[in-house]
């Protein structure tokens, strides 16, 4: 949710003033979704129960022997005679495949929709576009369900004969629930297609923000812009002659301030370990020392051929080892 609001915010401080990122009713959404649910549901199973071919060549065949389409047997006296032809689009295997592709498609949408409508990262640009997306494929769904079928000049039919004649008599009662499966199948992609459309108009309409909303998002893109520029003048640059960010310690042994050259302190305790650890001590010569101001004593500077363990132990000769320049 956090991240959701953080990278809302950042998306709200990119676009510009005049698109809008809020749903100003936010009980419409959810609506929406719950009617949506359902009728993918509804979707998925009819469509997986159609899949691959449960009573799409009955239907075909059906609608043969009373004289409303062309006969599935021609497919074969085609194939026979090595004349290649396509089954009719309502009898196609294609639109089953499309019909099964676009619900699954369509349910996983509406969980990622859900999931991206809590985190605060679903404004209604992006919904028009997605559902916009989806729509067509709805649509595409439509007009392949009710296509025509011309393969046969003697028995044309500008729509399957189940959604122009219905499923009663004289229908085959052996194919009257195939035929009202195929008629809610129809049903649940013209639904699905109006409530499509019905995302496409609400997200619009809450793209384009209001006067007051407008006023707002300016004043706040302003803000955002103003911020931003006193930042960068305030750069880290600005601050590098500061006494306070030098080292607490680097007037001790510490080395000319040069780019090349890094400024470690450099103590007491320093060379104590680095004696502990079997190094000889060598202080750093006086070329790489701070300056000093006139009439400052010089710092002390340790025998060279004796290391700190010595000194250490030998106590009092420790003071008298050090000699001033």
């Amino acid at each position: 949710m956090g991240c959701g609001l953080g990278l809302y915010k950042r998306l709200k401080s990119k676009v510009p003033w005049w698109v809008g990122l809020n749903w100003r009713n936010g009980k419409v959404l959810p609506i929406l979704f719950a009617v949506e649910l359902p009728l993918t549901i509804a979707g998925l199973a009819l469509f997986g129960i159609a899949d691959p071919d449960t009573y799409r060549t009955a239907l075909w065949t059906e609608g043969s022997v009373q004289g409303w389409n062309s006969d599935p047997s021609e497919l074969l006296y085609a194939a026979a005679n090595y004349k290649p032809m396509a089954a009719p689009t309502p009898w196609n295997q294609f639109l089953t495949d499309w019909n099964v592709v676009t619900s699954v498609l369509s349910m996983f949408i509406l969980l990622v929709k859900c999931v991206m409508y809590i985190s605060h990262i679903f404004p209604p640009a992006i919904s028009a576009a997605i559902h916009s997306f989806v729509l067509v494929l709805w649509v595409v769904a439509i007009s392949q369900q009710a296509a025509p079928d011309y393969s046969d000049p003697q028995h044309p039919s500008k729509f399957p004969w189940y959604l122009e004649r219905g499923c009663g008599p004289p229908v085959d009662t052996k194919v009257v629930s195939s035929c009202q499966m195929a008629v809610a199948s129809f049903a649940v992609t013209v639904c699905m297609s109006a409530l499509f459309l019905t995302y496409i108009l609400i997200s619009i309409r809450f793209a384009i923000p209001s006067t007051l909303q407008k006023e707002e998002a300016r004043k706040e893109a302003e803000e955002a812009a103003a911020e931003e520029a006193d930042l960068e003048a305030a750069s880290p640059s600005t601050y590098q002659d500061d006494k306070h960010f030098e080292y607490e310690m680097s007037s001790f042994y510490s080395p000319t301030k040069s780019p090349f050259v890094s400024q470690v302190p450099v103590t007491p305790r320093t060379q104590a370990f680095h004696a502990l650890e079997g190094r000889r001590v060598i202080a750093p010569p006086l070329s790489t020392m701070t300056t000093r101001t006139p009439g400052s004593p010089s710092p002390p500077v340790m025998n060279k051929d004796l290391p700190l363990r010595h000194h250490i132990s030998m106590g009092k000769e420790t003071y008298e080892s050090f000699k001033f320049s």
